[in-house]
Protein backbone atom coordinates (compact mmCIF):
# COMPACT_ATOMS: atom_id res chain seq x y z
CA UNK A 1 0.00 0.00 0.00
CA UNK A 2 1.88 3.55 -1.12
CA UNK A 3 1.42 5.90 1.90
CA UNK A 4 -0.76 9.05 0.98
CA UNK A 5 2.34 11.25 2.19
CA UNK A 6 6.23 10.83 3.35
CA UNK A 7 6.73 10.51 6.56
CA UNK A 8 10.10 12.15 6.97
CA UNK A 9 9.38 12.05 10.42
CA UNK A 10 10.02 8.02 10.57
CA UNK A 11 12.52 8.15 8.01
CA UNK A 12 14.25 10.07 10.11
CA UNK A 13 14.23 7.85 12.82
CA UNK A 14 14.76 5.04 11.02
CA UNK A 15 18.50 6.54 10.27
CA UNK A 16 18.87 7.17 13.70
CA UNK A 17 18.08 3.42 14.25
CA UNK A 18 20.91 2.64 11.48
CA UNK A 19 23.48 5.37 12.87
CA UNK A 20 23.12 4.13 16.54
CA UNK A 21 23.93 0.23 15.40
CA UNK A 22 26.74 1.33 13.70
CA UNK A 23 27.96 3.14 16.62
CA UNK A 24 27.98 -0.35 17.88
CA UNK A 25 30.92 -1.17 15.71
CA UNK A 26 32.57 2.67 15.92
CA UNK A 27 33.19 2.47 19.89
CA UNK A 28 35.13 -0.56 19.51
CA UNK A 29 38.90 0.66 18.10
CA UNK A 30 39.72 3.00 21.16
CA UNK A 31 38.50 0.37 23.30
CA UNK A 32 40.07 -2.77 22.67
CA UNK A 33 43.48 -1.81 24.27
CA UNK A 34 41.89 -1.09 27.54
CA UNK A 35 39.99 -4.05 27.09
CA UNK A 36 42.94 -6.44 26.30
CA UNK A 37 44.50 -5.20 29.50
CA UNK A 38 41.38 -5.43 31.68
CA UNK A 39 39.69 -8.66 30.76
CA UNK A 40 42.83 -10.49 29.67
CA UNK A 41 42.31 -10.80 25.69
CA UNK A 42 44.59 -12.58 23.16
CA UNK A 43 45.32 -10.93 20.16
CA UNK A 44 42.82 -13.32 17.90
CA UNK A 45 39.98 -12.64 20.74
CA UNK A 46 40.57 -8.82 19.99
CA UNK A 47 40.37 -9.23 16.20
CA UNK A 48 37.24 -11.40 16.93
CA UNK A 49 35.83 -8.91 18.46
CA UNK A 50 36.51 -6.16 16.01
CA UNK A 51 35.08 -8.76 13.26
CA UNK A 52 32.43 -10.64 14.61
CA UNK A 53 29.67 -8.24 13.16
CA UNK A 54 31.17 -8.80 9.71
CA UNK A 55 32.02 -12.35 10.29
CA UNK A 56 28.30 -12.68 10.73
CA UNK A 57 27.08 -10.42 8.02
CA UNK A 58 29.13 -11.94 5.43
CA UNK A 59 28.02 -15.52 6.42
CA UNK A 60 24.19 -14.85 6.63
CA UNK A 61 23.36 -11.74 5.74
CA UNK A 62 20.64 -12.95 2.63
CA UNK A 63 19.55 -15.48 5.79
CA UNK A 64 19.02 -13.07 8.15
CA UNK A 65 17.11 -10.70 5.75
CA UNK A 66 15.34 -13.73 4.67
CA UNK A 67 13.90 -14.50 8.81
CA UNK A 68 13.21 -10.70 8.74
CA UNK A 69 10.87 -10.82 5.66
CA UNK A 70 9.04 -13.64 7.54
CA UNK A 71 8.91 -12.26 11.03
CA UNK A 72 7.75 -8.68 10.18
CA UNK A 73 10.02 -5.93 9.17
CA UNK A 74 8.77 -3.29 12.76
CA UNK A 75 9.52 -6.61 14.59
CA UNK A 76 12.94 -7.24 13.19
CA UNK A 77 14.52 -3.70 13.89
CA UNK A 78 12.60 -3.26 17.20
CA UNK A 79 13.69 -6.70 18.57
CA UNK A 80 17.16 -6.16 17.19
CA UNK A 81 17.68 -2.89 18.97
CA UNK A 82 16.31 -4.54 22.16
CA UNK A 83 18.43 -7.87 21.25
CA UNK A 84 21.39 -5.22 20.86
CA UNK A 85 21.00 -3.17 24.13
CA UNK A 86 20.75 -6.32 26.21
CA UNK A 87 23.81 -7.95 24.63
CA UNK A 88 25.59 -4.70 24.89
CA UNK A 89 24.81 -4.39 28.76
CA UNK A 90 26.09 -7.90 29.24
CA UNK A 91 29.07 -7.48 27.75
CA UNK A 92 29.67 -4.34 30.11
CA UNK A 93 29.38 -6.83 33.00
CA UNK A 94 32.26 -9.40 31.08
CA UNK A 95 34.74 -10.48 33.28
CA UNK A 96 36.53 -12.49 30.68
CA UNK A 97 36.87 -13.81 27.06
CA UNK A 98 34.03 -16.21 26.55
CA UNK A 99 31.87 -13.26 28.06
CA UNK A 100 33.08 -10.13 25.82
CA UNK A 101 32.58 -12.88 22.55
CA UNK A 102 28.83 -14.24 23.92
CA UNK A 103 27.68 -10.48 24.29
CA UNK A 104 29.48 -9.57 20.68
CA UNK A 105 27.47 -12.72 19.21
CA UNK A 106 24.54 -11.39 20.38
CA UNK A 107 24.79 -7.84 19.71
CA UNK A 108 25.70 -8.03 16.30
CA UNK A 109 22.84 -10.16 15.52
CA UNK A 110 20.43 -7.67 16.73
CA UNK A 111 22.48 -4.90 14.70
CA UNK A 112 22.27 -6.74 11.63
CA UNK A 113 18.66 -7.32 11.83
CA UNK A 114 18.33 -3.77 12.18
CA UNK A 115 20.89 -2.90 9.22
CA UNK A 116 18.73 -5.52 6.84
CA UNK A 117 15.36 -4.49 8.05
CA UNK A 118 14.92 -0.67 7.58
CA UNK A 119 15.31 -0.27 4.18
CA UNK A 120 11.61 -1.91 3.58
CA UNK A 121 10.11 0.30 6.55
CA UNK A 122 11.27 3.27 4.77
CA UNK A 123 10.19 1.75 1.29
CA UNK A 124 6.65 1.76 3.21
CA UNK A 125 6.95 5.38 4.60
CA UNK A 126 7.78 7.72 1.80
CA UNK A 127 5.85 8.23 -1.81
CA UNK A 128 7.31 6.93 -4.70
CA UNK A 129 8.25 9.79 -6.16
CA UNK A 130 11.05 10.24 -2.71
CA UNK A 131 12.17 6.84 -2.51
CA UNK A 132 15.30 7.04 -4.54
CA UNK A 133 16.29 9.99 -2.21
CA UNK A 134 15.13 8.79 0.99
CA UNK A 135 17.07 5.15 0.43
CA UNK A 136 20.00 7.26 -0.41
CA UNK A 137 19.85 8.98 2.52
CA UNK A 138 19.99 5.89 4.60
CA UNK A 139 22.48 4.66 2.53
CA UNK A 140 24.83 7.17 5.01
CA UNK A 141 23.91 5.72 8.34
CA UNK A 142 27.23 3.73 8.38
CA UNK A 143 29.94 6.62 7.73
CA UNK A 144 27.69 9.17 10.15
CA UNK A 145 27.59 6.43 12.74
CA UNK A 146 31.39 5.78 12.87
CA UNK A 147 32.58 9.30 12.38
CA UNK A 148 30.55 10.49 15.55
CA UNK A 149 32.45 7.20 17.41
CA UNK A 150 35.33 7.62 16.20
CA UNK A 151 35.50 10.91 17.57
CA UNK A 152 33.07 10.68 21.19
CA UNK A 153 34.77 7.11 21.84
CA UNK A 154 37.93 8.91 23.67
CA UNK A 155 36.13 11.40 25.41
CA UNK A 156 33.67 8.94 26.68
CA UNK A 157 36.12 6.39 27.53
CA UNK A 158 38.35 8.62 29.41
CA UNK A 159 36.23 9.58 32.57
CA UNK A 160 33.68 5.99 31.88
CA UNK A 161 36.28 3.24 31.24
CA UNK A 162 34.86 0.63 28.14
CA UNK A 163 32.38 -0.28 30.78
CA UNK A 164 30.63 2.55 30.61
CA UNK A 165 31.04 3.37 26.75
CA UNK A 166 28.97 0.07 26.55
CA UNK A 167 26.39 0.87 29.14
CA UNK A 168 25.70 4.33 27.79
CA UNK A 169 25.15 2.47 24.48
CA UNK A 170 23.64 0.03 25.45
CA UNK A 171 20.74 2.59 27.51
CA UNK A 172 20.61 4.68 24.06
CA UNK A 173 19.66 1.27 22.40
CA UNK A 174 17.20 -0.11 24.88
CA UNK A 175 15.54 3.74 24.99
CA UNK A 176 15.36 3.97 20.85
CA UNK A 177 13.77 0.97 20.37
CA UNK A 178 11.07 2.07 23.14
CA UNK A 179 10.40 4.80 20.93
CA UNK A 180 10.44 3.18 17.52
CA UNK A 181 8.13 0.75 18.92
CA UNK A 182 5.36 3.56 18.42
CA UNK A 183 6.70 5.53 15.59
CA UNK A 184 6.08 2.49 13.61
CA UNK A 185 2.65 1.97 14.25
CA UNK A 186 0.72 2.20 11.10
CA UNK A 187 3.28 1.44 8.66
CA UNK A 188 1.30 -0.84 5.79
CA UNK A 189 3.16 -4.29 5.17
CA UNK A 190 4.33 -4.60 1.71
CA UNK A 191 1.95 -6.12 -0.39
CA UNK A 192 2.12 -9.80 -0.66
CA UNK A 193 3.17 -10.10 2.59
CA UNK A 194 2.20 -13.62 4.66
CA UNK A 195 3.89 -14.24 7.91
CA UNK A 196 2.49 -18.25 8.16
CA UNK A 197 4.33 -21.61 8.68
CA UNK A 198 4.40 -22.35 5.38
CA UNK A 199 6.05 -18.90 4.49
CA UNK A 200 8.59 -20.06 7.08
CA UNK A 201 9.35 -23.56 5.17
CA UNK A 202 9.98 -21.16 1.85
CA UNK A 203 12.87 -19.55 3.20
CA UNK A 204 15.16 -21.51 1.28
CA UNK A 205 13.68 -20.92 -2.00
CA UNK A 206 13.07 -17.36 -1.37
CA UNK A 207 16.97 -16.94 -1.35
CA UNK A 208 17.39 -18.96 -4.17
CA UNK A 209 15.24 -16.55 -6.23
CA UNK A 210 16.74 -13.74 -4.92
CA UNK A 211 20.09 -15.12 -5.61
CA UNK A 212 18.26 -16.14 -9.55
CA UNK A 213 17.02 -12.99 -10.08
CA UNK A 214 20.53 -11.27 -11.22
CA UNK A 215 20.38 -8.12 -9.76
CA UNK A 216 20.72 -8.61 -6.06
CA UNK A 217 23.98 -10.41 -6.72
CA UNK A 218 25.47 -8.02 -8.74
CA UNK A 219 24.42 -5.62 -6.55
CA UNK A 220 25.97 -7.35 -3.48
CA UNK A 221 29.35 -7.83 -5.61
CA UNK A 222 29.58 -4.48 -6.36
CA UNK A 223 28.87 -3.49 -3.02
CA UNK A 224 31.92 -5.98 -1.79
CA UNK A 225 34.48 -4.67 -4.12
CA UNK A 226 33.68 -1.32 -2.45
CA UNK A 227 33.16 -1.91 1.14
CA UNK A 228 36.68 -3.99 0.59
CA UNK A 229 38.59 -0.71 -1.04
CA UNK A 230 36.79 1.81 1.59
CA UNK A 231 37.71 0.02 4.64
CA UNK A 232 41.20 -0.89 3.39
CA UNK A 233 41.83 2.82 3.16
CA UNK A 234 40.20 4.12 6.35
CA UNK A 235 40.72 1.10 8.62
CA UNK A 236 44.72 2.34 7.96
CA UNK A 237 44.20 5.71 7.69
CA UNK A 238 45.09 7.02 11.20
CA UNK A 239 48.37 4.87 10.59
CA UNK A 240 49.54 6.75 7.32
CA UNK A 241 48.28 10.05 9.44
CA UNK A 242 50.63 9.14 12.18
CA UNK A 243 53.49 7.62 10.48
CA UNK A 244 54.16 9.06 6.52
CA UNK A 245 52.31 12.38 7.36
CA UNK A 246 53.42 12.94 11.36
CA UNK A 247 50.12 14.45 12.57
CA UNK A 248 49.60 13.63 16.06
CA UNK A 249 46.73 11.12 17.20
CA UNK A 250 43.85 13.34 18.48
CA UNK A 251 44.28 15.43 15.24
CA UNK A 252 44.47 11.87 13.72
CA UNK A 253 41.13 10.71 15.02
CA UNK A 254 39.51 14.06 13.51
CA UNK A 255 41.07 13.73 10.11
CA UNK A 256 39.83 10.37 9.94
CA UNK A 257 36.44 11.31 11.14
CA UNK A 258 36.24 14.06 8.76
CA UNK A 259 37.26 11.71 5.75
CA UNK A 260 34.53 9.67 6.72
CA UNK A 261 31.59 11.81 7.38
CA UNK A 262 32.42 12.78 3.26
CA UNK A 263 31.02 9.68 2.18
CA UNK A 264 27.20 10.11 3.90
CA UNK A 265 27.69 13.64 1.79
CA UNK A 266 28.23 11.11 -1.44
CA UNK A 267 25.49 9.11 -0.22
CA UNK A 268 23.02 12.19 -0.55
CA UNK A 269 24.59 13.50 -3.93
CA UNK A 270 23.52 10.12 -5.34
CA UNK A 271 20.12 10.19 -3.96
CA UNK A 272 19.25 13.35 -5.58
CA UNK A 273 20.79 12.31 -8.94
CA UNK A 274 18.77 8.99 -9.02
CA UNK A 275 15.72 11.04 -8.49
CA UNK A 276 17.00 12.65 -11.70
CA UNK A 277 16.72 9.87 -13.53
CA UNK A 278 20.69 9.44 -14.10
CA UNK A 279 21.24 5.57 -14.62
CA UNK A 280 22.10 3.65 -11.34
CA UNK A 281 24.76 1.74 -13.54
CA UNK A 282 26.49 4.91 -14.32
CA UNK A 283 26.77 5.97 -10.59
CA UNK A 284 28.20 2.71 -9.73
CA UNK A 285 30.40 2.97 -12.42
CA UNK A 286 31.62 6.78 -11.89
CA UNK A 287 32.36 5.62 -8.20
CA UNK A 288 34.36 2.51 -8.83
CA UNK A 289 36.22 4.22 -11.74
CA UNK A 290 37.03 7.28 -9.57
CA UNK A 291 37.66 5.62 -6.16
CA UNK A 292 40.34 3.85 -7.97
CA UNK A 293 42.04 6.97 -9.61
CA UNK A 294 41.92 8.83 -6.24
CA UNK A 295 43.39 6.11 -4.50
CA UNK A 296 46.88 6.56 -6.43
CA UNK A 297 46.73 10.39 -4.93
CA UNK A 298 46.94 8.69 -1.31
CA UNK A 299 49.15 6.81 -1.49
CA UNK A 300 51.58 8.76 -3.45
CA UNK A 301 54.55 9.09 -1.04
CA UNK A 302 55.98 11.98 -2.75
CA UNK A 303 53.13 14.25 -2.71
CA UNK A 304 52.66 16.98 -0.12
CA UNK A 305 50.58 15.62 2.68
CA UNK A 306 47.33 17.95 2.51
CA UNK A 307 47.42 16.56 -1.32
CA UNK A 308 47.25 13.20 0.13
CA UNK A 309 44.59 14.01 2.37
CA UNK A 310 42.52 15.50 0.18
CA UNK A 311 42.45 12.55 -1.91
CA UNK A 312 41.43 11.02 0.93
CA UNK A 313 38.40 13.31 0.89
CA UNK A 314 37.52 12.92 -3.22
CA UNK A 315 37.87 8.95 -2.45
CA UNK A 316 35.19 8.67 0.19
CA UNK A 317 33.27 11.08 -1.20
CA UNK A 318 33.07 9.50 -4.66
CA UNK A 319 32.90 6.25 -3.13
CA UNK A 320 29.50 7.09 -1.42
CA UNK A 321 27.68 7.33 -4.61
CA UNK A 322 28.03 3.42 -4.19
CA UNK A 323 26.11 2.43 -1.14
CA UNK A 324 23.29 5.01 -1.90
CA UNK A 325 22.78 3.46 -5.98
CA UNK A 326 22.25 -0.64 -4.54
CA UNK A 327 19.89 -0.05 -1.44
CA UNK A 328 17.82 2.24 -3.97
CA UNK A 329 18.46 -0.55 -5.89
CA UNK A 330 16.80 -3.16 -3.83
CA UNK A 331 13.14 -2.92 -4.27
CA UNK A 332 13.63 -2.52 -8.05
CA UNK A 333 15.62 -5.82 -7.93
CA UNK A 334 13.93 -8.16 -5.46
CA UNK A 335 11.97 -10.49 -7.43
CA UNK A 336 9.15 -9.93 -4.85
CA UNK A 337 7.45 -6.77 -3.05
CA UNK A 338 7.68 -9.16 -0.12
CA UNK A 339 11.76 -10.07 -0.55
CA UNK A 340 13.05 -6.39 -0.33
CA UNK A 341 14.58 -7.62 3.20
CA UNK A 342 16.20 -10.75 1.41
CA UNK A 343 17.29 -8.33 -1.34
CA UNK A 344 18.99 -6.05 1.10
CA UNK A 345 20.23 -8.66 3.07
CA UNK A 346 22.46 -9.83 0.13
CA UNK A 347 23.17 -6.65 -0.92
CA UNK A 348 24.91 -5.97 3.27
CA UNK A 349 26.21 -9.52 2.51
CA UNK A 350 28.74 -8.24 -0.14
CA UNK A 351 29.27 -5.43 2.02
CA UNK A 352 30.34 -7.46 4.64
CA UNK A 353 32.37 -10.06 2.96
CA UNK A 354 34.58 -6.72 1.47
CA UNK A 355 34.67 -4.97 5.18
CA UNK A 356 36.08 -8.82 6.59
CA UNK A 357 38.50 -9.38 3.58
CA UNK A 358 39.67 -5.75 2.76
CA UNK A 359 42.30 -4.61 5.43
CA UNK A 360 44.01 -7.97 5.55
CA UNK A 361 44.42 -8.08 1.52
CA UNK A 362 45.91 -4.99 2.17
CA UNK A 363 47.80 -6.30 4.51
CA UNK A 364 49.26 -8.27 2.72
CA UNK A 365 49.92 -6.17 -0.59
CA UNK A 366 51.75 -3.84 1.94
CA UNK A 367 54.23 -6.42 2.97
CA UNK A 368 54.61 -7.96 -0.64
CA UNK A 369 54.89 -4.19 -2.30
CA UNK A 370 57.63 -3.06 0.97
CA UNK A 371 55.05 -0.01 1.79
CA UNK A 372 51.92 1.38 1.68
CA UNK A 373 52.92 2.34 -2.39
CA UNK A 374 51.62 -1.11 -3.54
CA UNK A 375 47.87 -0.35 -1.79
CA UNK A 376 46.20 1.38 -5.53
CA UNK A 377 47.36 -2.14 -7.03
CA UNK A 378 44.68 -3.79 -5.37
CA UNK A 379 42.26 -1.14 -5.38
CA UNK A 380 42.11 -0.13 -8.61
CA UNK A 381 41.97 -4.07 -9.64
CA UNK A 382 39.06 -4.53 -7.15
CA UNK A 383 37.72 -1.20 -8.65
CA UNK A 384 37.84 -2.99 -12.48
CA UNK A 385 35.50 -5.66 -10.90
CA UNK A 386 33.34 -3.26 -9.58
CA UNK A 387 33.41 -1.45 -12.84
CA UNK A 388 32.70 -4.76 -14.88
CA UNK A 389 29.99 -5.53 -12.65
CA UNK A 390 28.30 -2.24 -12.80
CA UNK A 391 28.12 -2.19 -16.81
CA UNK A 392 26.64 -6.03 -16.35
CA UNK A 393 23.73 -4.25 -14.13
CA UNK A 394 23.22 -1.73 -16.40
CA UNK A 395 22.29 -4.25 -19.44
CA UNK A 396 20.27 -5.98 -17.07
CA UNK A 397 18.31 -2.93 -15.96
CA UNK A 398 18.03 -1.85 -19.70
CA UNK A 399 16.73 -5.21 -20.75
CA UNK A 400 13.80 -5.15 -17.48
CA UNK A 401 13.07 -1.74 -19.01
CA UNK A 402 13.07 2.00 -18.03
CA UNK A 403 10.90 1.89 -14.73
CA UNK A 404 14.07 -0.74 -13.16
CA UNK A 405 16.94 2.36 -14.12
Amino acid sequence: MTPARTRWGVVALLMLAGIFGSFQLGKLPAAIPSMRVELGLTLVAAAWILSLLNAMGAAAGVGIGAVADWLGHRRAVVGGLVLAAVAGAAGGLATGETGILVSRFFEGLGVVFVFIAVPTLIIRAVEPRHLRLALAIWGGYMPVGMAVMVVATPHLIGPFGWRGLWFVNAGLLAVFAAVMLGALRGLAPPPGTTRTTARLRSLGRDIAATFRAGGPLLLGIAFAMHSANFIAVFAFLPTILIEDLKVGAGAAAALTAAAIAMNAVGNVLAGLLLQRGVPRWLLLAVSNLSTGLFSIGVYAETAAPEWRYAFCLLLSFVSGLLPASAFAGAPVHAPRPDLVATTTGLIAQGANIGNLLGPPAAAMVVVWAGGWHGTPWLICSLAAVGLGVSVMLGALERRRGPEDR
